[in-house]
């Protein structure tokens, strides 16, 4: 009954359009992130397949009502739109959606290309490994690293080529560096403050840091307005020492910051792939029940799913006070062209670069 009124709820809050779906050359999967994508993909060629409801084609569910009835309305749904819209092309930047996997089967002639957007969340990982062998393809796979590629491909079947090539949105963004700020928290708070523990103890510890030596502020960037999340870290952490800066185009904030902290969050990876001194604390790595008992998903060692210590020059999956100490005096104090070097090997392993996306450019070009 709840997932009905649910269902009821969506189509109550979507975007209706009541035009007949025109052919188009690509079909967006998911509105997420379509913004990028349209700097490559030009608008009047593409159409959104809207994977959430949040849009509706009046045109299209009359028909299927009328041609399949209210059973299976998601499925046929789907099916129909992609009936009309007849790709050649259809392309991802939500790599966890598990049924995009499936439009390859179902529609053999369109072209399916998937880039990664994230880690990896464990109920998409859950998914994939439980599925039956092959059972899920799409033609082109574009990864944040080699690692990734590696366990990607034991249950995904990729049947062209894939590649390696850092964050897509990073590599969008990447621009020359304006440094005039010190010291960034990223945080991966979004609307539930008590998944933030981790956080607000490493913060704790770092303003402590600040305090005796008198290093300044942390500024704290956060993934979104919620006055719940900012006056949970207003209520928890000493004022004096911290500048909350709610959500915004990070890419382009963490261009002022000369030194970037960050737990597991992609951001802080891309921030390494654009050379920035960087310092990963892991703290829940190594305690995951820890990560489960307090409302937050397990956080993952730093370099996932590379295997790399426990402690490096720039990270620490155990979050000592006096390594996070050595790592706050260390890093700051650290010239970014000592640390360029330090951080170069690494860097090839975690999150490269392909700038301006080059390697997607070549693929439309032959698609």
């Amino acid at each position: 009954m709840s997932n009905f009124f649910l269902f009821i709820k969506k189509f109550l809050n979507a975007k209706w359009v009541f035009q007949k779906p025109r052919n188009k050359k690509f079909v967006i999967y998911d509105s997420g992130n379509s913004d990028v994508l349209f700097k490559y993909i030009k608008r009047n060629q593409s159409a959104i397949y809207y994977t959430r409801w949040e849009e509706i084609n009046f045109f299209i569910l009359i028909y299927v009502i009328i041609n399949f009835g209210l059973k299976q309305m998601r499925k046929n749904y789907k099916k129909t739109f992609f009936n009309f819209v007849d790709p050649k092309v259809v392309v991802t930047l939500m790599s966890s959606h598990t049924a995009f996997y499936k439009l390859k089967s179902e529609f053999p002639k369109i072209t399916t290309i998937a880039i990664q957007c994230n880690p990896g969340d464990p109920d998409f990982m859950k998914f994939i490994k439980n599925a039956k062998k092959n059972s899920l393809s799409c033609d082109y796979f574009f990864f944040f690293s080699e690692s990734f590629k590696s366990i990607y491909k034991k249950y995904i079947l990729i049947k062209k080529k894939s590649f390696v090539i850092g964050s897509f949105r990073n590599n969008f963004f990447h621009k020359k560096s304006l440094v005039s700020k010190k010291l960034l928290f990223i945080s991966k708070a979004n609307w539930n403050s008590k998944g933030s523990l981790n956080e607000l103890i490493l913060l704790n510890i770092i303003i402590k840091y600040l305090k005796k030596n008198k290093k300044g502020k942390i500024d704290i960037c956060l993934k979104t307005n919620s006055f719940d999340i900012i006056n949970y870290f207003k209520k928890n952490l000493d004022q004096k020492y911290i500048n909350i800066i709610p959500k915004k185009n990070n890419y382009l904030l963490i261009l002022n910051y000369e030194n970037i902290i960050f737990t597991d969050s992609t951001l802080g990876y891309e921030c390494l792939a654009r050379g920035k001194k960087v310092i990963s604390l892991c703290l829940g790595s190594l305690k995951r029940s820890w990560c489960k008992k307090n409302n937050f998903l397990p956080i993952n060692k730093f370099g996932h799913p590379l295997k790399l210590e426990d402690e490096g020059f720039c990270w620490s999956n155990r979050c000592s006070e006096k390594k996070i100490n050595d790592l706050l005096k260390n890093i700051i104090s650290m010239k970014q062209t000592k640390f360029n070097k330090k951080i170069k090997n690494y860097k090839k392993k975690i999150m490269p670069l392909d700038l301006e996306n080059s390697k997607f450019k070549r693929l439309l070009c032959v698609e």
